[in-house]
């Protein structure tokens, strides 16, 4: 009988992704459009990374992000962000009038 291969958990699959590829931290997380340390937090497991940010992320290593919604628990819009903000890349732009 043959064996089912163990599937890695994704943060390691986005590590195995960036390590067999040409991008660096720096240039995946300027084309994805957050920071360096944000996306190697979310590498290390010691972050998260907002699912906007995620989707270009897989796409740019040639994953697919999948969710169990059977796990998925409402959130509400204030719960949405824990700092009340959006992040960096998704803010509406400003135009300043003069």
């Amino acid at each position: 009988m043959a064996r089912k291969k163990k599937q890695l958990p994704f943060t390691d699959q986005i590590r195995q992704a960036v390590a067999d590829s040409d991008w660096s931290q720096y240039k995946l997380a300027k084309a994805i459009g957050c920071t360096q340390s944000s996306l190697s937090r979310f590498m290390s497991g010691a972050g998260l990374l907002h699912p906007d940010y995620l989707n270009v992320l897989a796409d740019l290593l040639g994953l697919y992000v999948a969710v169990d919604s059977s796990k998925a628990q409402p959130v509400t819009p204030d719960q949405r962000f824990k700092s009340g903000r959006k992040p960096s890349g998704l803010h509406k732009s400003k135009r300043r009038r003069g």
